[in-house]
């Protein structure tokens, strides 16, 4: 799973320091309370003061039974971030923010955010989730991840020996958080949106406006069939539909991607010149890079020489991976396809190091418990294996074996041990809250026409498809920001959508 959460996470993670969690000494845990508490500072140590929450920014921690279900739970600790509205007249009806994942660092998207002005005439409320950095308790792995990004970059991805390593650096993450006392099951996508619906109580906020991304858009979900009350309106981003299995949609989403960028890059003659016989060039890369790896040796960011391993797998995700990183990463596509397949890994292994986030980051709690419980336990490697054919026909078996996004899964999943969700946990929603539903045209990992496969049980649902972006589209189009803003101003009225017009795709990389 380690590399799902390495596309989606771009920096360090420190240590926080928090009261450990302590079980309920009644047999019902007390109900859900907030506080206010000191906003971390450094926010993200290793990234420095660039990284630190904007000045203005408050937090605090919302706290609930780590397992609503059991009686005796003990009581766990969601971090919070709550960036106040500029405007001196701000609108009631504030903002929370779902973040990408499952297991992201939400007060990351804080400095973005705030940045870029969500918070112009709102309220946001940035929640870190359970399990996740900043909360308590905090399900990291450094030492999981410190083979993942670092030994592990030497080895090649496919290989049954390195699979072997990766599974007993997991089984390791996992004695160690489950040596804390964390109940892992609990840590799933119904609990995690109990607790969105507790923190709006809890705040005392009559209603609010949801903003989810990615994994974030499944909470969102899940809070608008589960827990309805006081949602204003819905804006999902970069949907991922709760009925539907993202392991064995994996290749197909991803084969829709690479097509859009053959098809770009045909339609731009420089680049048509270059590369004439893209995507045939693209299927015979990975294949022989299956058989025989790239071995390359590139400086990391402090000039110290790596060695990294491009096997065809590797290719083939970190193309999908650039859907992350928008159109400037869409732009090198052709070029680290082509110079690849000419034997020079160099463009493929610099991406890999970009890849690469220091240790203690990502939140395994969650992402295992959401990843194994709710799409693992109702799939498995020849559905994924099965999916992949029919989408790639022409790629080698063995790499279709693997997941596109999380890779081995299903045998960390046997190791992580959490159980299965219910049916009922994957039942889609249906509701009549106003819902805007946006998706990257060249997104390789939630396709935007899903889009229309949650549209179906949103009765006053718009969908989206924004020409030119990848994965987290308000990151990466100032257009589908605008979308944005102009629904949560007026959810009832058709947003103006004359902007996806002046979109264009920015020249590909050419020798």
């Amino acid at each position: 799973m380690h590399r799902a959460r390495r596309l989606m996470l771009v920096a360090a993670v420190a240590v926080v320091a928090l009261t450990p969690a302590v079980a309920a000494s009644a047999s019902h845990a007390p109900a859900p309370s907030y506080a206010s508490a000191p906003c971390p500072k450094p926010n993200i140590p290793e990234l420095g003061p660039g990284a630190d929450l904007p000045p203005g920014v408050t937090c605090g921690y919302l706290t609930v039974p780590e397992d609503r279900g059991r009686p005796g739970s003990r009581m766990i600790r969601v971090a919070v971030a709550h960036a106040k509205a500029v405007s001196a007249t701000p609108k009631p009806d504030p903002i929370v923010f779902l973040t990408h994942g499952p297991g992201g660092v939400a007060f990351l998207d804080a400095v973005r955010e705030v940045g870029a002005g969500m918070n112009a005439d709102r309220d946001v409320y940035f929640v870190a989730q359970r399990g996740n950095y900043h909360s308590d308790p905090q399900l990291t792995c450094p030492d999981y991840d410190r083979f993942a990004d670092g030994t592990a970059l030497g080895l090649k991805f496919a290989a049954p020996s390195t699979g072997a390593r990766n599974l007993a650096a997991i089984k390791a993450c996992h004695d160690k958080l489950a040596a804390t006392g964390a109940h892992l099951a609990s840590y799933n996508t119904v609990e995690n949106a109990a607790d969105i619906a507790d923190l709006r109580k809890a705040l005392g906020i009559e209603q609010w406006n949801v903003y989810s991304v990615s994994y974030g858009t499944n909470v969102a979900q899940v809070l608008l069939r589960d827990h309805p009350e006081g949602i204003r309106s819905m804006v999902l981003d970069s949907v991922s539909p709760i009925n539907q299995n993202l392991l064995t949609q994996g290749w197909p989403a991803a084969a829709g991607m690479y097509q859009a960028i053959f098809d770009a890059c045909a339609g731009q003659p420089a680049c048509a010149a270059a590369y004439p016989n893209l995507k045939a060039e693209f299927t015979a890369a990975v294949n022989r890079l299956n058989q025989t790896p790239l071995q390359v040796t590139v400086n990391d960011a402090a000039g110290r020489p790596v060695q990294v391993v491009i096997d065809g797998y590797t290719l083939a995700w970190l193309v999908t991976g650039q859907s992350y990183t928008g159109p400037s990463g869409f732009a090198t596509i052709p070029s680290m396809i082509h110079t690849a397949a000419q034997g020079d890994g160099r463009e493929a292994a610099a991406a890999r190091l970009a890849r690469v986030a220091p240790p203690g980051l990502a939140g395994y709690g969650l992402g295992f418990g959401a990843y194994c419980r709710e799409m693992a336990s109702w799939s498995s490697t020849e559905d994924v294996a099965a999916a992949g054919k029919a989408a790639l026909p022409g790629f080698p078996d063995d790499v279709l074996r693997l997941i596109m996004v999380p890779g081995r899964l299903f045998a960390e999943c046997a190791a992580w041990d959490v159980g299965s969700a219910t049916p009922a946990e994957r039942a889609p929603v249906v509701s009549d809250v106003p819902s805007l539903l946006m998706g990257g045209a060249m997104d390789g990992v939630t396709p935007a026409r899903w889009t229309e496969a949650v549209a179906k049980g949103l009765r006053n649902a718009e969908t989206i498809a924004i020409p030119g972006a990848g994965h987290d589209v308000i990151a990466q189009s100032p257009c589908a920001r605008s979308l944005m803003d102009a629904f949560f101003d007026d959810p009832t009225r058709p947003v103006d959508r004359a902007c996806l017009s002046e979109i264009t795709i920015p020249p590909f990389k050419t020798p």
